[in-house]
C-alpha cells in the first residue's frame, strides 16, 4: 500500500492514491496497516543491520554502520553522505619518476638563436625573452613556447651545421661552483627527416681554440632520448660517447631533468629513467650555460621542418 504525503503530512484522504472505483478502507483501517508496515520496516532494519557490513562494518554499505559488531554511526551521520575523508583530486606524484615543470619560466635565459639571417648565419637575439614572440620561436596563450626551424636551406651559428631555434642562458657557471639543474616538459610536434633534435644542452662559452664545445648534448632520436656526452676538453676535435637515457617514449610527453654537480657527477633523467656519468674534469674551468630548444639534427637543403613546444622549462642554481 503506498500512502501520500501532502505539506510533510500523512493524507486523511483514503482515496488519495486509489484511481476512481478502486476499493475505499476506511481511514482507522489505513493508519493501522501504516502501522503494521512500519513496525515490520523497523524489524527488518534491527536483524539486517550487522550482517550486511560484514561484522566489520568494511563493506562500505549502510547497514556497516551502527551494526551488530560494526563499526558505530557517528552522532551527525546521515545516510547517503560518506564519513570518509576526502581525496584531493587534480595532484598525482610518482607516477612516472618526474613529470616536469608546470610552466616555462624564461626569466633565466637572455638570449636565442633563430634559424634566419644575413648571409646564412642565424640571427641571435639578446634581451627580454618574454617579450619576443615570432614565427620561430612562438609564445602561446596557454603559456607554452613553440620553437620552429623550416624546411629549406636555413641560416645556421658558426661552427656549425645543423640549423635552430633554442635559447642560451644568461651568464655562465663553473662546475664547481654548486648544482646547476635545468628540468623541461616539451612535446615533437614535428620532428625532421632525420628524426634527430637536441633538445637540451650544457655548453662552453669559450672553448679550446676559441672554438665552444658543449660537454652534454640531450637528443630526442628516433624515439628515444639519448645523452651525448664530450669526453674531454682538452681538444677541440675531443670525441663523444652516446648514452641511452630512455627508450620509446611518447614523443608528445616527454620530460627531461639535467643535473651537475660540483664534483662533475652528470645526472640526467628522463621520463622516468635515469643514468649519471662523471664528466671529464678538464671542464672544471669552462665557463658553462644551458641551451633548450630546437636544434634540428638535419644539414639537408631539405629537412622536413621541425617543431618542438615546452610547456615546462626552468634552471636553478643550489
Amino acid at each position: 500500500m503506498s500512502t501520500s504525503i501532502v505539506s510533510g503530512q500523512y493524507s486523511t484522504n483514503p482515496l488519495s492514491d486509489f484511481s476512481n472505483g478502486a476499493v475505499q478502507q476506511p481511514q482507522s483501517a489505513v493508519l493501522d496497516e501504516l502501522i503494521a508496515e512500519l513496525e515490520q520496516m523497523l524489524s527488518g532494519m534491527g536483524s539486517n543491520s550487522g550482517s550486511s557490513g560484514g561484522g566489520s562494518g568494511s563493506s562500505g554499505g549502510l547497514g556497516g554502520l551502527g551494526g551488530a559488531g560494526g563499526t558505530p554511526a557517528p552522532a551527525s551521520f546521515t545516510p547517503g553522505e560518506s564519513t570518509a575523508p576526502r581525496t584531493s583530486v587534480g595532484t598525482v606524484t610518482g607516477t612516472n619518476g618526474g613529470s616536469g615543470p608546470g610552466k616555462v619560466n624564461l626569466g633565466g635565459f637572455s638570449d636565442l638563436q633563430l634559424p634566419v639571417g644575413n648571409g646564412g648565419h642565424a640571427q641571435n637575439i639578446h634581451g627580454n625573452m618574454s617579450e619576443i614572440n615570432n614565427q620561430y620561436f612562438k609564445q602561446n596563450p596557454n603559456g607554452s613556447v613553440t620553437f620552429t626551424v623550416p624546411d629549406g636551406d636555413t641560416a645556421k651559428n658558426p661552427g656549425s651545421s645543423y640549423p635552430r631555434s633554442e635559447l642560451s642562458e644568461n651568464g655562465s657557471w663553473h662546475m664547481g661552483d654548486g648544482t646547476a639543474t635545468m628540468s623541461a616538459k616539451l612535446s615533437i610536434d614535428k620532428a625532421p627527416n632525420s628524426k634527430d633534435i637536441v633538445i637540451g644542452q650544457i655548453h662552453e662559452r669559450q672553448g679550446t681554440n676559441g672554438k665552444p664545445r658543449p660537454p652534454l648534448e640531450l637528443h630526442y632520436r628516433n624515439g628515444d632520448i639519448v645523452a651525448s656526452v664530450m669526453d674531454n676538453s682538452n681538444s677541440a676535435s675531443a670525441g663523444r660517447h652516446d648514452i641511452v637515457i630512455a627508450k620509446n617514449v611518447n614523443p608528445k610527453d616527454i620530460n627531461y631533468n639535467i643535473s651537475l654537480g660540483k664534483s662533475g657527477q652528470l645526472n640526467i633523467e628522463a621520463n622516468g629513467q635515469s643514468k649519471s656519468v662523471q664528466l671529464s674534469g678538464s671542464f672544471g674551468n669552462a665557463d658553462l650555460y644551458f641551451k633548450a630548444g630546437n636544434y634540428t639534427q638535419d644539414s639537408s637543403a631539405h629537412n622536413g621542418g621541425s617543431a618542438v613546444t615546452f610547456s615546462g622549462l626552468n634552471i636553478t642554481h643550489t
